[in-house]
């Protein structure tokens, strides 16, 4: 069972799709739109969290905003390519409950939304998301790591890349789909996750030799015995 149910409403359609695989990693139900006007009373009601690209809003904004948002007042997060302080306390004065400037880091507004799932509906991120292999434990919620019940210090990339391998074993991820999924966007070298991938396997000890390199292709966290 998903523990929110998020509904992503941008013009850009790439930005849309990335958004929603992040969310959905995380346990999130996601449902997509290009346009406001596309948007039933239903669709907006049916959602837990609203998260509305500001290119869409024109100088009705209220009025997009309230028919949105609807009676029972569905959070709001904004994503805005560039957005003044004016127009920041504009946006808050309708009713928006954040903003969020693009280009921005996905894991951060997760847990923008994560945050408002708990203020208006006291939801919590489902056991499904913390993993564990033998002694490697890593838990997404806390973003904690623990090796054989020793917490060990892991950047929060570093956190999420490992979730990323360790809840899908023997699934190997090609390099795109690692970056869309941990930072959001395809990186230009491949060395960015390479040098993350080496750092994780130093402080995981005995269980780096489970992280596969697959030449050319990616990485994938497969099952090895350890003496």
């Amino acid at each position: 069972m998903p523990y929110g149910k998020i509904l992503i409403i941008d013009d850009d359609a790439p930005y849309r799709r990335i958004i929603a695989e992040y969310l959905s990693k995380q346990g999130m139900e996601t449902f997509l739109a290009s346009r406001i006007d596309n948007i039933t009373m239903g669709m907006a009601e049916k959602a837990d969290v609203i998260v509305l690209s500001n290119n869409l809003l024109d100088k009705n904004a209220g009025s997009s905003i309230s028919a949105l948002c609807g009676y029972r007042k569905v959070p709001l997060i904004i994503t805005a390519s560039a957005c003044d302080e004016i127009n920041s306390i504009m946006l808050m004065r309708l009713g928006v409950d954040d903003i969020i400037v693009k280009p921005f880091d996905i894991a951060k507004l997760f847990l923008k939304i994560r945050t408002l799932l708990r203020r208006y509906k006291g939801s919590e991120i489902p056991s499904d998301v913390k993993h564990t292999y033998n002694g490697l434990c890593v838990d997404i919620r806390n973003y904690k790591v623990t090796v054989e019940d020793t917490e060990i210090e892991l950047s929060p990339k570093e956190i999420e890349l490992l979730y990323l391998l360790i809840s899908h074993p023997d699934r190997a991820f090609c390099h795109s789909e690692i970056a869309s999924r941990v930072w959001g966007r395809i990186l230009s070298d491949n060395r960015t996750i390479s040098v993350h991938i080496n750092r994780i396997k130093k402080k995981i000890g005995i269980y780096s030799d489970n992280i596969i390199s697959i030449r050319g292709y990616g990485y994938k966290f497969a099952d090895k015995a350890h003496s």
